[in-house]
């Protein structure tokens, strides 16, 4: 008997003891290394359905400083706060916000910088609505001690996502202001964009002829947020084989905003599904797409991204997770 009670003392150390308690969340196995995709794809939905609840630790993660000799584990552990800021968004956790606040401004690393102030931009409201205004304010007038001009244009893509009218004055002061940098013109003019305003148009034809193939690229991308058909002929330009194949996806994906804009919610559905469906290897394609269809938000909206999200063919990967993630979260 005496050996049949250690034996279920010990069972019930291991089952109830600190193994179980320090067992691994789905949260930290984001840093661990994965030998394929679908492995970070278990972990992704095991986050999203745990829903809110995943948010604290979420939260967390992106306070968590990164520490080691090991390039691969900096690597791993940078990607995973990235994962963390991306389904934060989806989440729209406002909570998340000071922490946000707090990479935006302090910052110096520029994949900090430009990833916060899109986390901030998605997640909306007033309070994400603030803090880009005083970073967009206060980056203008050079207060912080590195990278404003870095921090100004993040803040200005982070106030389109937004949402809010009230940056509108901001933007067209920024996009009409001669002696400012060209890529913050052309992204306000992408803002104004998201906006509803399309007074930008002619801001973003313009950085088409630049030699700056950064302020090329921010042109293409302005004109496909604008989406006034009028930018399609040049875009066309830029989808032959002459052109770099950053520049082709880059023109093939505005288009296709361009053609969306065009038409009726119910169309924009069957249309968008239809073309992530031919380009599933199109990242650019897959973000703008599955979010467009979450935004749209309706019952055949909602059946595009469940279909989507059950595509097991080779190449669907990518597809297949960002239209279960964007369906999972969509309210």
């Amino acid at each position: 008997m005496k050996w049949f009670l250690a034996i279920t003392l010990i069972l019930i150390f291991i089952l109830t003891g600190p193994g179980l308690v320090l067992a691994k969340s789905s949260v930290q196995k984001l840093k661990d290394p994965v030998t394929k995709f679908t492995e970070h794809d278990l972990v992704f939905e095991e986050i999203i359905d745990q829903g809110d609840q995943a948010v604290p630790e979420l939260i967390s993660l992106l306070q968590e400083e990164i520490i080691s000799a090991d390039p691969d584990e900096v690597r791993r552990h940078w990607g995973a706060k990235i994962s963390a800021m991306n389904i934060l968004s989806e989440f729209k956790a406002k909570d998340a916000l000071s922490v946000l606040k707090d990479m935006l401004e302090n910052s110096d690393d520029l994949s900090t910088i430009y990833n916060s102030a899109r986390a901030i931009g998605n997640i909306g409201g007033n309070n994400a609505y603030k803090i880009l205004e005083e970073v967009f304010i206060n980056a203008g007038s050079f207060r912080y001690a590195e990278n404003n001009l870095e921090r100004k244009k993040a803040a200005i893509a982070g106030l389109g996502l937004c949402e809010n009218k009230k940056a509108i004055p901001y933007l067209i002061a920024e996009m009409n202001n001669p002696n400012s940098d060209e890529i913050c013109r052309i992204y306000a003019a992408g803002s104004l964009g998201l906006l509803g305003v399309n007074s930008g148009l002619g801001v973003a034809k313009a950085g088409l002829s630049s030699n700056d193939e950064y302020v090329r690229m921010a042109s293409v991308r302005a004109l496909g947020i604008i989406g006034d058909k009028s930018a399609v002929a040049e875009l066309t330009g830029l989808t032959g084989p002459k052109s770099a194949h950053v520049y082709r996806k880059a023109a093939q994906v505005s288009i296709f905003q361009i053609q969306t804009a065009q038409m009726s919610d119910e169309k924009k559905v069957a249309f968008i599904q239809q073309e992530l469906m031919k380009n599933p290897d199109t990242t650019e394609f897959i973000q703008w797409g599955t979010i467009k269809l979450k935004k749209i938000n309706t019952p055949a909206a909602k059946k595009a991204l469940l279909d989507l999200s059950k595509q097991d063919a080779p190449g669907f990967i990518v597809l297949k997770n960002a239209a279960k993630l964007r369906g999972k979260t969509m309210k």
